[in-house]
This record gives structure tokens, C-alpha cells and sequence, in this order.
């Protein structure tokens, strides 16, 4: 089985680690390991690629969160008043 053969089964760290050191050997590598990294690029990008338009689909899916309910500064400032003007009456209503 060749390594273009195992990259749908490689983990997207082993992956990740596979470009890195395909772009190093590419940049320094012997004439045959330039040649073997240049023949694994044009692979390894497409599952690269592929890999993120699943998980940009993935997280599109995914219901949006609910922002928290909060409290208004009106009304927080009328239920302050309120309290204020119960406790000014000796703890009566106000009506």
C-alpha cells in the first residue's frame, strides 16, 4: 500500500506532520526525496482540503447557541427605585 493509499486513514495531526516534513524535504532533501515530496503534495493537499471543508460543514451544522437572557439597565434602575421606595415607607408597598 502506498503513503497516497493511507492518507484517508492518517489522523489530521499525523497528516499535519506529514506536510511539514514533505515541505522540508521538498526545500533540502536529496534529489529523490524532493522528487517523492513533490509526488505526495498534490495528494496530501487535496485531503488536507478536504478535511476542512468537513469540519467548516461540521461546525455550519451546528445549532448556534442561545446569547444569555440579561437583565436591561432600565429595568434593573426601576426595581433599585422600587426597592428604595419600599424600604423609605418602612417596608410597605408603594402603591
Amino acid at each position: 500500500m502506498s503513503l497516497i493509499e493511507k492518507l484517508p486513514a492518517m489522523t489530521d495531526i499525523e497528516l499535519a506532520t506529514l506536510k511539514a516534513n514533505a515541505d522540508a524535504l521538498a526545500a533540502s532533501g536529496s534529489d529523490k526525496q524532493k522528487n517523492a515530496a513533490t509526488a505526495l503534495m498534490p495528494a496530501l493537499e487535496t485531503e488536507l482540503g478536504v478535511r476542512r471543508e468537513r469540519a467548516a460543514a461540521e461546525r455550519a451544522a451546528k445549532p448556534k447557541r442561545k446569547p444569555p437572557v440579561r437583565r436591561k439597565k432600565a429595568e434593573a434602575v426601576e426595581a433599585s427605585a422600587a426597592e428604595e421606595t419600599t424600604s423609605e415607607l418602612g417596608g410597605e408597598a408603594a402603591e
